[in-house]
């Protein structure tokens, strides 16, 4: 059964606590986040964050591989997500608000990613073209739609 945290303040969820719902997965609703860290965590279950209030997220290296939905969040912090993807079921980012940059460098999306009605501050380079060897990759596709600021910063 997968983890639950809703309605509710938490002030920090460490990568460690976060590896031990890898294989049942992670539900977090309307809570208010001072801390999330998902450093190296392989999900074998989806994750779930949607409407919450974050202040610091940390999700280098981590796979999400039966997919994440990021949705109605605000994140007040930036995001810097490296060397991650790796899903089997879509990455969704839809209706979130992101005060800082949202920075992805490396990562390879097996499935579709969807980039639906966000706001980019301060933008994000999810579609920047840098190098062939670290550029983010979109097997199965990649569909923005609606969202407000640049895509392809850089």
């Amino acid at each position: 059964m997968r983890k639950e945290f809703v309605n509710m303040h938490i002030g920090r969820l460490s990568d460690d606590e976060a590896q031990k719902y890898e294989k049942t997965g992670l539900y977090i609703y309307g809570c208010v986040i001072d801390d999330i860290s998902l450093l190296a965590c392989v999900f074998e279950k989806p994750v779930e964050i949607r409407n919450c209030v974050i202040k610091n997220i940390n999700i280098y290296n981590a796979w999400f591989e039966e997919g994440l939905t990021f949705d109605g969040n605000v994140v007040l912090d930036a995001i810097d997500y490296q060397t991650g993807g790796h899903n089997h079921k879509p990455y969704v980012m839809t209706n979130n608000i992101f005060k800082e940059e949202v920075r992805f460098f490396d990562c390879i999306f097996d499935a579709q990613v969807r980039i639906i009605g966000n706001i980019f501050e301060k933008g994000t380079d999810i579609l920047t073209k840098e190098n062939p060897g670290f550029d983010n990759r979109f097997e199965n596709g990649i569909v923005t739609e609606n969202n407000i600021g640049k895509l392809d910063i850089w």
